[in-house]
């Protein structure tokens, strides 16, 4: 018997076995004699008693869940005291015999079940209430006997008058004495089941044995195909996981196969073009790989750039204006660079080189910082810029470290106090700083003999030796860095070549005294140009030989002269006879040179064609019977190092980087201050991975790129927002320009354009912020156009009126903030912090709460101060522009 049947129901009773002993005999006669069905009317008992011979079944009571309103009509049809009781109740408890439904009612292909809009209409009783009574004194149950047995069952009949028989399972529910329910299981009849889902549940059936043998056949088949079903949707899902693994694993066999077989940029742009070209538009996304190689693109070239990106998929030029913004690098020492050399310490060996680039004077805004860009310290204009670099030794890898702009060339106070600033700040990095090198530039020339001075004298004073071979930089009060200075080998090249065409040169070897004169290469060049259809030398042409025609800044053109093959064909005709004798001399010093060169120019460990200069230099090479002092090689075999490239003791990873960036974007010799800080963050970005120019004025330095990845960059700067060390310090405020008063025809050209400027700012304050804001709009637009908006009228293309024209509040507030900005702007365009001055006077002077919006009037306050700043500033840098571009014309000093 179920356990919640324990509780006695009997009144008085305080012996929970007595009423476990009486219930349990109770149960199971009613059990054994009513086919354990409970009957809710009261007067089919007699029907009851014989329904196995009739075969009678029971029927539950519609479901109130799913049918409540068939429910509520059984109720009402049987009446009693169903209505009081709860319908779950009713539900689980309580059941109607098949004697009160018709045979239509039955559902066919089932034993007796009935149809869903069945209802009990025969032999419906009027309802009895039935009282369970029970005497208080029954106490602890006595054994049975026989005689007693008809006495029990007479009990039994008289007592389940007032209860209904429930199933084996279900739970215990009585009436007390109220004429309630009183329910033993309430947990149990509260349980949430699920909806049945099944066959069966579909067509209303609980169990299989109710079908008749025909529907159970079907039933069979159903169950054994629905598992075929199940079986084949288990083997296609299966089948979706093996082909997604092998969708995955061909990307990656393809990504392994054109990892091996094309370069790193050309994986990263195919697997690009592959994941991202069948995605929506908006949809797309890009790594941060992806948008360096296509900034690189873009900065190459803007209009390929464009045409790319109608055949490829590639990040809007947007995107990637915002992923350089990102990255601050300003003039001066970056922090975050010397946070990268940091990273690279173990590759400690290296040279620092340093030289300068011409730029173009012009003035830009960058809205980004909020400044004017190309006033130097001393608040001149800006044309040139210093550029500092590493390069390693034993590693092929360089990196621009800082860069500041300069007006001419730097002093040599001021470069000396820079070089001290750079090597100091790399020394903390932990690299070690071997030599460093730089072209013979006056300048140049004097910071070096400075720092000697300052040497000798620190020596003089300590007592130690001095060599000219070195000098020493103090770096944190007690170490001193000692740095062997080198001038540039194809600088020194081209130097002697300029030496000889105006003097000649007077050389000792083997203690006999020679000289070289450059019109003996004339007579030379005169005659194998004499010579029809054929030349002995063909690579020489008049910009090699011609005095006037000579290409000076060319170490190609140097080098081709001063060359073993021009020292052959020379000594030849010399002994021929065809030549002077003493053009011999001249023969020898160009051997001399090119051995030379070869010599401080190799790149590779073994030599090539021959020359056997040009190899490592390395214990046991010709280098050192050829040379007189190799300091390099000394210093470098104390570290451990005995086998150096030569060619890494040069300039000519810097002057690539300048040819990248007078190449980047378009071609510009003299490129202006904005463009040249723009190219060198994105050669930064994209890892100095440019093309080596055809006909540079160097070779190519092979080096892999530099120490800066942008994925270390991008992380020094995200977790580092510290400034430059190293800042430009700018002169005082210079005084407000004075108001000019016009002739009333230009007053009222003014008036106009400030009128029409104000409809402008409103045009795009529309686009970014109001989105045709109906309130904002309305409430600095006017709809009466009157004398004001004369100009506006004029540019109308056509009688629709197409422009925003403000009303008379807002082009007061535009021409007032217009007058401010050009009058203060001569006296501070050149402090740092000019934008936030420039806001700050406008705020004091003028009230910008002129829209009443909810939703935009916190933000137009922000918007129309930089729009309006940007807008006016960068109009008065392209009048001072071109002001400075006549006067240069005109080679006059222009004052702004």
């Amino acid at each position: 018997m179920p356990r919640h049947a324990y509780k006695c129901c009997i009144d008085q009773c305080s012996s929970k076995a007595a009423y476990r002993a009486v219930l349990y005999l109770i149960i199971n006669s009613v059990r054994s004699k009513y086919s354990k069905h409970e009957i809710s009317c009261q007067t089919c008992n007699d029907d009851i008693r014989n329904k196995k011979k009739n075969r009678t079944v029971s029927h539950r009571f519609p479901n109130p869940r799913t049918n409540m309103e068939t429910f509520l009509k059984w109720v009402e049809i049987i009446g009693g005291d169903l209505k009081t009781i709860d319908p779950s109740l009713v539900y689980y408890k309580k059941q109607v015999c098949s004697l009160h439904f018709v045979t239509d009612d039955i559902s066919p292909g089932t034993k007796r079940k009935l149809k869903a809009i069945a209802f009990p209409t025969l032999h419906i009783p009027v309802p009895t209430t039935a009282v369970l009574s029970m005497t208080s004194q029954t106490c602890t149950p006595a054994p049975l006997s026989e005689s007693s047995s008809n006495q029990n069952e007479s009990f039994e009949e008289s007592f389940l008058e007032g209860i209904s028989v429930l199933q084996d399972d279900s739970p215990i529910c009585l009436h007390d004495n109220d004429g309630q329910v009183v329910d033993y299981n309430s947990k149990k009849s509260t349980k949430i089941t699920k909806p049945r889902t099944g066959i069966l549940a579909k067509i209303g059936v609980h169990k299989a044995a109710k079908l008749t043998p025909r529907c159970k056949s079907m039933y069979a088949d159903s169950i054994i195909l629905k598992r075929k079903l199940q079986y084949e949707s288990s083997k296609a899902k299966t089948f979706k996981q093996k082909l997604r693994a092998a969708e995955n694993l061909s990307e990656r066999y393809i990504n392994d196969k054109l990892s091996g077989k094309l370069s790193p940029a050309a994986t990263l742009f195919t697997n690009l073009q592959i994941r991202e070209t069948q995605k929506n538009e908006k949809g797309r996304r890009f790594t941060l790989d992806e948008k360096i190689l296509s900034l690189s693109l873009y900065k190459k070239s803007p209009k390929s750039y464009k045409l790319l990106s109608s055949l490829f998929t590639l990040p809007c030029r947007r995107s990637l204006t915002t992923l350089q913004h990102q990255v601050k690098i300003e003039p001066g020492i970056s922090p975050v660079l010397m946070q990268v050399l940091k990273e690279k310490a173990n590759e400690r060996f290296f040279t620092l080189m340093f030289d300068e680039v011409n730029l173009s004077t012009e003035l830009h805004y960058n809205a980004a910082s909020g400044k004017i860009d190309v006033l130097k310290m001393m608040g001149e204009f800006s044309d040139h810029a210093l550029v500092f670099m590493v390069k390693g030794i034993t590693k092929k890898y360089k990196q621009p470290i800082a860069y500041t702009f300069i007006k001419g060339s730097t002093n040599k106070f001021q470069l000396c106090a820079l070089i001290k600033k750079v090597v100091i700040s790399i020394q903390k990095t932990g690299l070690k700083i071997i030599a460093k090198i730089c072209d013979q530039g006056a300048s140049n020339e004097g910071a070096i003999k400075l720092l000697n001075e300052e040497t000798k004298t620190y020596c003089l004073k300590n007592n130690k030796d001095y060599s000219e071979d070195f000098y020493e930089i103090e770096c944190d009060g007690n170490e001193r860095i000692k740095i062997i200075h080198l001038f540039d080998p194809p600088h020194l090249l081209k130097g002697v070549r300029n030496n000889l065409l105006q003097n000649d040169l007077i050389f000792m070897i083997n203690n006999e005294k020679k000289v070289a004169q450059w019109q003996h290469l004339v007579d030379l060049y005169k005659l194998d140009s004499s010579i029809e259809e054929v030349k002995m030398l063909p690579r020489l042409t008049d910009f090699h030989i011609i005095p006037g025609k000579i290409k000076k800044m060319k170490v190609k053109i140097a080098a081709q002269v001063l060359s073993q093959r021009v020292s052959a064909l020379m000594r030849f005709l010399s002994a021929k006879g065809i030549l002077d004798p003493s053009s011999q001399d001249t023969a020898d010093a160009c051997l001399f040179f090119d051995k030379l060169f070869d010599s401080v120019n190799e790149n590779l460990h073994k030599n090539v064609d021959g020359k056997i200069y040009r190899s490592a230099l390395k214990k046991g090479s010709p280098h050192h019977e050829f040379w007189q002092s190799y300091n390099i090689y000394k210093v470098m075999a104390e570290y451990g190092v005995h086998s150096l490239l030569l060619r890494n003791f040069n300039q000519d990873p810097i002057e690539n980087f300048f040819g990248a960036i007078r190449s980047l974007g378009y071609r510009s010799n003299n490129p202006s201050t904005q463009g040249f800080s723009s190219a060198y963050k994105t050669l930064m970005l994209n890892n100095l991975t440019t093309s080596h120019l055809v006909g540079s004025n160097c070779e190519e330095d092979f080096s892999e790129g530099a120490l800066a990845s942008y994925n270390l960059l991008f992380s020094k700067i995200n977790n580092d927002d510290t400034q430059n060390t190293y800042h430009e310090p700018r002169v005082a405020d210079g005084l407000v320009k004075n108001k000019s008063v016009g002739t009333p025809e230009l007053l009222y050209l003014k008036f106009q354009t400030q009128n029409y400027i104000a409809g402008f700012i409103i045009k795009k304050l529309n686009t970014i912020l109001f989105k045709n804001c109906k309130i904002c709009i309305g409430q600095i637009c006017t709809n009466s156009i009157g004398k004001s908006h004369d100009l506006m009228i004029a540019r109308e293309y056509n009688e629709q009126l197409n422009l925003k024209y403000p009303n008379v509040s807002f082009c007061r507030l535009i021409q007032g903030i217009t007058n401010l900005i050009y009058l203060q702007l001569p006296s501070i365009c050149h402090r740092l912090d000019y934008k936030l001055v420039l806001i700050s006077k406008i705020q004091e002077q003028f009230n910008l709460n002129i829209i009443n919006c909810p939703i935009h009037s916190e933000h137009f306050e922000n918007k129309i101060l930089n729009f309006s700043i940007k807008l006016l500033t960068n109009h008065w840098c392209v009048e001072v522009n071109h002001n400075i571009k006549i006067a240069a014309a005109n080679s006059i000093i222009i004052n702004i």
